[in-house]
């Protein structure tokens, strides 16, 4: 008879019945001789002995239940003491040979930090959907001449799209600019998106304070705060909304705040209606002006993304023939999905990235892996002494798989340890709600704000006092400020829209 590689151990109730017939058939036959010794019949004694003995299922049933719970707690607690023991024989052997155990943890860490690190990237950047709503419906919109080159579509083309499109639930505009935000420390440049009052529609995001742009005459005069600048500008303070701002030559009032996790256009600031710009603004006259705009729509229900393709060339053909100087090539319509667009060609890149690393790592797997082949062949002999003082096939595969868990322990540590070093969190100090989600910088919290303010104020008082009771020894120039963002402390500036 073959022998068999693994000793398959009993079922765990087994024993345990074995165990309770065992006493009760004990018990029985000791009261059946006591009764058989005072003079009764043998068949009379077994009677009285199970009659004396009460229900005989009940606490056949009741021991059962007793001893199978005492066998599965000594079986795990063997089983974690075996555990530990192959433990601090592996961590022995792995310190015997140190040559071994360094390469094979290096090997392992190197892996498996760069596929945590670039797993990191890809699920925050491809795998997690983007913050709006049905963001898989939204579509940008650019114009599309015969040899797939594509460009951005000016505004007068757009109102064309906006009133004979079909396909779409609604479209909007938006313009980048410069601005200017003045208050008392004096002037910030930042850049601010003119919108179309739909663009928050389509996007499907409501403010955190306050309203968006509803198309009213009253918008004409207001403004939207992006999260970042409200909270670094105007210290995160809820009283903002209906408060005056100046931008550039004129004033506007707060109408409303946008949740952190609305960026679009992503270099925006701070959002402006089309309507605050006179009708001879050149973006919104000229059709060959086709610089720094975006175009989003959502589709509407039950609209796919073909259908939608086919009406907008067929508008597209139409502006032509009637345009001729201007959009005679451009005769089709591209719809990107706003995900391509958020991510450009990032996505790409990243998933042949996750695959390159995904290879390392099944490399470094399989490095590690004849590293221990060869090492078990070496220790041939020591497994074969374990193998005559009595240890069974299955004994000895358990301590070779300790040993390989020990390595891979260590190897993953190493690599998340890696991994952290290469993809760091927020700065020591900053609460997840001020952390920067561009940069992983910090927006200064409004006492910070407070206090720096006062600070830099007493300072500049100070030097005022210091230059009038000294004059200095030469004149020198000025200096000019220094540069400040709207994005706060340990931010990236706001880029602006390409010229």
């Amino acid at each position: 008879m073959r022998r068999r590689l693994f000793r398959l151990p009993r079922p765990a109730g087994e024993q345990a019945r074995l165990d309770v017939e065992e006493e009760i058939r004990f018990h029985l036959d000791m009261r059946a001789r006591e009764l058989e010794a005072q003079g009764v019949d043998p068949e009379a004694a077994r009677a009285e002995a199970l009659r004396a003995f009460g229900d005989l299922d009940r606490a056949r049933r009741r021991l059962r239940d007793g001893a199978e719970v005492r066998e599965r707690r000594a079986r795990a607690r063997r089983w974690v003491e075996d555990l530990a023991q192959d433990a601090r024989y592996a961590l022995r052997g792995l310190l015997r040979n140190p040559a071994y155990a360094a390469v094979s943890v290096l090997t392992l860490a190197l892996g498996i930090g760069a596929n945590t690190a670039i797993f990191s990237l890809v699920d925050g950047v491809l795998l997690r959907p983007l913050a709006y709503p049905a963001p898989e419906r939204v579509v940008v919109l650019y114009e599309q001449d015969r040899a797939g080159g594509r460009r951005l579509a000016s505004y007068p083309v757009f109102d064309e799209w906006r009133r004979e499109s079909r396909s779409f639930d609604a479209l909007a505009f938006a313009w980048g600019e410069t601005v200017i935000l003045k208050d008392a420390e004096g002037a910030k440049r930042l850049t601010g998106a003119y919108a179309s009052p739909a663009l928050f529609r389509v996007l499907g995001t409501k403010p955190l304070l306050g309203r968006t742009f509803t198309g009213s005459p009253e918008d004409a005069s207001g403004v939207v705060l992006s999260y970042q600048l409200w909270t670094q500008e105007f210290g995160g303070d809820p009283g903002v909304l209906g408060r005056s701002v100046t931008l550039g030559e004129r004033s506007a009032t707060v109408l409303g705040v946008m949740p952190r996790a609305f960026s679009y256009p992503d270099w925006a600031g701070l959002w402006l209606p089309l309507d605050a710009l006179p009708p001879t603004t050149p973006v919104l006259a000229r059709r060959d002006l086709h610089v720094d705009s975006r175009i989003v729509a959502r589709l509407a229900p039950g609209v796919d993304l073909p259908r939608a393709r086919a009406e907008m060339n067929t508008i597209a053909r139409r502006i032509a023939a009637a345009d001729p100087g201007e959009s005679a090539l451009w005769t089709r319509v591209e719809l990107a999905p706003l995900r391509d667009e958020v991510l450009g060609g990032v996505g790409d890149r990243l998933r042949i990235l996750a695959l390159a690393v995904g290879l390392v790592l099944l490399i470094a797997c399989a490095n590690v892996a004849s590293l221990s082949l060869a090492r078990a062949g070496a220790r041939s002999g020591e497994l074969a002494v374990r193998r005559a003082l009595g240890a069974g096939r299955g004994r000895l595969a358990r301590q070779l798989l300790a040993e390989s868990g020990v390595v891979a322990l260590a190897g993953g540590a190493a690599g998340l340890a890696l991994a952290f070093l290469a993809v760091p969190p927020a700065p020591r100090g900053c609460r997840a709600s001020t952390r920067s989600p561009s940069t992983g910088g910090c927006w200064r919290s409004p006492s910070r704000r407070r206090s720096s303010r006062r600070s830099s104020s007493a300072r500049r008082r100070r030097s005022s006092r210091r230059r009038t009771a000294s004059p200095p020894r030469s004149a020198a120039a000025p200096r000019a400020p220094a540069a400040t963002t709207a994005r706060g402390v340990g931010c990236a500036p706001l880029s602006s829209p390409s010229r």
